[in-house]
């Protein structure tokens, strides 16, 4: 039983993966995406080119783009961005001659994070009630369309909900234990959520 709902759970979050990493490239590179991620897009690459962390789009939280703009600026440190001279001037050339890439690394980035989602889910249930209800959990939530949806997107809607999670879960440790590390990370993970999307607030409910 407990060996069946260990390779459910696996196969779960590899299964989960894979929904949520095939066909990040749609658009790609005519940048054919969502509208909103054009102004997620434009206000990362605003940091790279001004050298400044002051957002210009402001429909949301700016923690998201401060990641993705981390994970970009990554992708260009391992090759992946053509090089010329430094690192940031390599960034800033392919702000212009290929915009969407910060696109396609930000919905690398949402799809890493909807992942977790079904690894904390597993955790969550297992601890809650048992190995087989947080496999059906895992797997529930791996085959859940809306999270495979935004998961494509470069927009912060799965790292709140990665954080959402997080702070579920400390919830559910501070409810059993009460440590005080319990409370930090709760705490943390409900702030970070409120810096991803503004209507995450709600997520602080989970401590009360």
């Amino acid at each position: 039983m407990k060996r069946g709902a260990a390779l459910l759970a696996l196969g779960s979050l590899v299964a989960g993966f894979v929904l949520r990493g095939w066909g990040i490239g749609q658009g790609y590179p005519e940048f054919y995406g969502d509208v909103d991620e054009i102004g997620v897009a434009a206000s990362i690459w605003n940091f790279l080119r001004a050298g400044t962390l002051r957002p210009t789009e402001l429909t949301y939280p700016g923690f998201y783009s401060y990641l993705t703009a981390a994970s970009v600026w990554l992708s260009g440190a391992a090759g992946l961005v053509p090089r010329l001279g430094s690192l940031r001037d390599s960034l800033v050339l392919a702000s212009f001659v290929d915009p969407a890439w910060v696109a396609l690394v930000g919905r690398g980035v949402s799809a890493v994070l909807s992942t977790l989602v079904i690894g904390i889910a597993y955790r969550l249930g297992r601890e809650a009630y048992d190995r087989r209800t947080g496999a059906i959990a895992s797997l529930f939530t791996a085959c859940a369309s809306l999270p495979i949806g935004r998961a494509h997107m470069a927009l912060p809607d799965s790292a709140m909900a990665f954080l959402a999670a997080l702070c579920f879960y400390y919830s559910w440790k501070i409810a059993c234990r009460g440590a005080r590390l319990d409370y930090v990370l709760a705490g943390l993970s409900a702030g970070l959520v409120v810096a991803t999307k503004y209507n995450g607030a709600f997520t602080a409910l989970g401590l009360v």
